[in-house]
């Protein structure tokens, strides 16, 4: 199995949660995760709800994506993607669960994405998400990203 390039990557922590970069075989550990998080939290994450977790987490794979995940525990309580989009950009998505929300975890683990995805040469981060996702507009403003309109989802850019 191919690994991801984010593999073992210390990305820090906030209290007792890790955030480091998922190896292939923390691929598995996602799907509970995922199938754990409630309609609103898909729907913000994923624009839509996924009918495989499966496919889709094998497609992070086979795209060669930078994948984070928060542990606490040993639990996975958020995970991060940024899936290649061109030669030096990726399309970034950061879902924490629902009871950890608002202590700074989704920052931190976006920080460490951009860090890491940096040091690969990524040189632009683009997310979409909905215009009532203000916890995801904050942190995209804390980062100095611009954010537009692109049809029903906002549209965040941010350029090394």
């Amino acid at each position: 199995m191919r690994e991801l390039p984010s593999c073992g990557v210390f990305m820090g922590s906030l209290g007792e949660v890790t955030i480091r970069g998922a190896c292939a075989e923390d691929l598995e550990r996602l799907l509970p995760f995922y199938e754990s998080l409630d309609a609103e939290s898909l729907l913000r994450r994923f624009h839509g709800f996924v009918g495989d977790f499966r496919a889709y987490v094998e497609g992070l794979r086979r795209a060669g994506a930078f994948v984070s995940i928060a542990e606490l525990e040993g639990k996975v309580v958020g995970a991060g993607e940024a899936v290649p989009i061109g030669e030096d950009a990726v399309e970034v998505g950061v879902v924490v669960a629902r009871e950890l929300r608002g202590r700074g975890l989704g920052t931190a683990m976006a920080k460490g994405m951009l860090e890491l995805c940096r040091s690969h040469g990524v040189r632009r981060f683009v997310a979409y998400t909905d215009p009532d996702n203000v916890p995801a507009i904050r942190i995209a403003r804390k980062f100095g990203a611009s954010i537009s309109m692109e049809g029903d989802l906002v549209k965040i850019v941010f350029s090394f």
